[in-house]
């Protein structure tokens, strides 16, 4: 706790963002320790070098959770691991909020992508980001999982609560959606279809009233896109229902930006503060002080050798064994014809073949050695 000028702070709330890449190790017998498997977990991430600002800047990501963190008195303070909220207390040496949260409020953060290589390293489809973002909440979500999950910290890692993380799925056979900080563009992937009705409703309030309806008719020709103006709608998760008079229906959920800066975040956080859950603070305004966490896995890769002079193709007969990328570890893979150590796989250069849906990590040598 910071005291200064009979003003004292303390932790509302952190939120970390763990990576297997910069974690993963090699014990004393050489075998990979897996860092999320790992039984001293704790250990092993007060002791490593990683640096979330490598990878995210984070900021509030609208002009309402900007509002909320002055009025609350909090502060905003990104980390190593992540970031931290510290909140004003009502007195030196107590543990409630200077200013008392009584309604549900909602925080919401941007990770802004900086590592161009993030994805290179990260197990999450290369596809399946090109149109969504990454969504993480401590409100519990009936929506997909992937590889990706937000915990929350109880006592120590190897004790957490799953709060299910949403990665919208995708088929190309679906009708499609790209939305931005004023608009909603709709792309129907059924022909001759004459009219349909859009709905929009809040995610966390699907039982509410349509916050926006719209029926839409034409007399000649097809409809094949539509534009929804989204511009009044406040920062938040929605879903979009879809019906036409070929039958089908469509329910997408979208998260839409409070506003249109330099792109779209690469992943939204959004963090509700609700004693009656008392996840973060308590019924009568206690603070728990708790600690959020994303761990993204590794990704896999299979390693193919190419012999610099002649990168027409792999080398026959070299080994293209599957390891998963990480930082702080150094494989033994050995060249058959020389039996001498080859190089690993660098993060700079892996390609995904659509023909057989693998990631290769491709590595040049000089074929003397």
């Amino acid at each position: 706790m910071a005291v200064k000028k009979g003003i004292a702070y303390k932790s509302l709330l952190e939120f970390w963002i763990l990576h297997a890449y910069y974690l993963d190790k090699k014990n004393n017998g050489g075998n990979v320790v897996e860092f999320y498997e790992s039984s001293s977990k704790e250990d092993d991430l007060d002791k490593s070098q990683f640096d979330v600002n490598k990878d995210f800047e984070i900021r509030p990501l609208d002009h309402l959770t900007v509002q909320y963190l002055k009025n609350h008195r909090l502060l905003f303070r990104q980390s190593k691991r992540g970031f931290s909220l510290f909140a004003r207390l009502n007195e030196v040496g107590g543990n409630k909020l200077f200013v008392p949260i009584d309604n549900i409020i909602k925080l919401s953060f941007g990770l802004f992508l900086k590592n161009t290589s993030f994805l290179n390293f990260t197990d999450l489809s290369f596809k399946g980001l090109q149109r969504r973002m990454l969504y993480f909440s401590n409100w519990q979500l009936n929506l997909n999982q992937e590889n990706q999950k937000l915990y929350r910290w109880a006592g120590s890692m190897n004790n957490e609560t799953l709060i299910p993380v949403k990665v919208e799925s995708s088929n190309q056979d679906d009708d499609t959606l790209e939305v931005y900080f004023n608009k909603l563009d709709y792309f129907f992937n059924t022909a001759n279809i004459k009219s349909a009705q859009f709905s929009i409703k809040d995610y966390y309030n699907q039982s509410g009233t349509n916050i926006l309806y719209k029926t839409v008719a034409v007399q000649n020709g097809n409809i094949q896109k539509y534009t929804l103006n989204i511009s009044a709608l406040p920062a938040g998760v929605y879903q979009l229902s879809v019906t036409h008079d070929q039958g089908g229906t469509a329910n997408k959920v979208f998260y839409k930006v409070d506003r249109q800066e330099n792109g779209n975040p690469f992943g939204v956080v959004e963090l509700f503060i609700d004693k009656t859950k008392e996840d973060v603070i308590s019924a009568d305004g206690e603070l728990w002080s708790p600690k959020f966490y994303i761990f993204f896995k590794n990704r896999k890769t299979s390693w193919r050798y190419f012999d610099a002079k002649n990168p027409s193709g792999p080398i026959q007969g070299y080994p293209t064994p599957s390891h998963s990328l990480a930082q702080n570890i150094y494989y033994d893979v050995i060249a058959p014809d020389t039996g001498k150590n080859l190089p690993n796989a660098s993060v700079d250069r892996v390609t995904l073949l659509e023909n057989d849906n693998t990631v290769y990590s491709d590595i040049y040598i000089s074929k003397k050695n």
